[in-house]
Formats: C-alpha cells, sequence, structure tokens
C-alpha cells in the first residue's frame, strides 16, 4: 500500500502588458477556471516540468514569453474527501511550484496547438475575478499569488483612480525573491 502523499507539479500564471491573467477552461470539469499548472515527473525539476506541461496543455513554449519569475515558496493544497475518494489514491492533494510568465505582446494564445485537451478555452481576466471563481480547494494558493503578483509583479497603473482590491492574503510569506530569468 503507498503511503499518503502530496503530488508534486509546476504552474503558471500568465499575464500580459495590462497586467490581466490567461485563465483557462477545464474540459473534464463544467464551468472550472484555473491557472495553468501540471505534475511532476521522477526524473525532473520544477522548470522542466514547467515547460513541457505548458506546452502540452496550452501549447506555448519559451519563445512565447518575455520572461520568468519564480515564486520564492513552494505552494500547497489538500483534496477535499469527495476528491480524494473519486481518484482512489493516497494522494491528499498537491504541492507546486508557481512561474509567472510575461506573454510577448503579439503572442496568441492558440489551445489547438496543446498536445493534451486539458483545456477548451482561454481567457483574460483579472486576479481578482479569478478569486471569485476559483474552488475552496485552490482559494488560498490563488489568493496567495495574487498578493505576490499585486505587490512585485502588477505593471503600476498610471490611473490613480485603478484600485486593485484582493482578499486577505491566507498565508504570510514575507519573503519574496527578485530572481527574474529573461528569455527573450
Amino acid at each position: 500500500m503507498t503511503s499518503p502523499y502530496f503530488r508534486p507539479g509546476a504552474g503558471s500564471v500568465i499575464y500580459n502588458q495590462a497586467g490581466e491573467i490567461a485563465v483557462f477552461a477545464r474540459t473534464d470539469l463544467p464551468n472550472v477556471w484555473q491557472l495553468q499548472q501540471g505534475g511532476m515527473d521522477a526524473d525532473e525539476n520544477p522548470e522542466e516540468t514547467l515547460w513541457r506541461e505548458l506546452e502540452e496543455e496550452t501549447g506555448l513554449t519559451t519563445d512565447n514569453f518575455l520572461s520568468s519569475l519564480p515564486y520564492p515558496h513552494w505552494t500547497i493544497y489538500a483534496y477535499p474527501p469527495t476528491v480524494s475518494r473519486r481518484f482512489a489514491t493516497n494522494c491528499l492533494g498537491q504541492v507546486h511550484r508557481w512561474f509567472f510568465l510575461e506573454l510577448k505582446p503579439d503572442c496568441e494564445i492558440d489551445l489547438s496547438l496543446a498536445t493534451d485537451q486539458e483545456f477548451n478555452a482561454w481567457r483574460f481576466m483579472s486576479f481578482p475575478e479569478l478569486l471569485s471563481l476559483t474552488s475552496e480547494m485552490k482559494l488560498g494558493v490563488y489568493t496567495e499569488l495574487a498578493n505576490y503578483f499585486t505587490k512585485n509583479i502588477l505593471p503600476t497603473p498610471t490611473d490613480p483612480n485603478i484600485k486593485l482590491t484582493l482578499p486577505k492574503q491566507a498565508t504570510s510569506r514575507d519573503n519574496p525573491s527578485s530572481d527574474s530569468i529573461h528569455l527573450s
């Protein structure tokens, strides 16, 4: 019997120059919008997982991005009992390493280039909109990513009347990294 475990993976927060994020509709779960993420193979590191899963699920490659900024912490969420029973495994949930990816201005996301049919639609939206659509299971992780994005990545609006309000951070993380990987 397998010991209980959390499945490791990598995820991406794809954003454009307007500060909107790309969110994807799952093929297998109607009305579920999420950030792109995928499971890590045994011989991979998080960055290798990121690029493999991103291409498989969205058709995007490193050529489509201006930069990649790793989130400085792993995130974790537990499956509710109904999800664990559905998979009939000892998997308790997932842990991810996340990357903020700035999409090139001329890049169009074309899901027909994906080799997996994980998603059937995508669109840009704000983080607050995604948080309003997110399941309780992922809300803490997405809130953590939204807070980091707002404080460290989001372009500063030129209009002082524009304000982005996010829910209170689910967990306290005060050690942001300023390391950025430039891809151009």
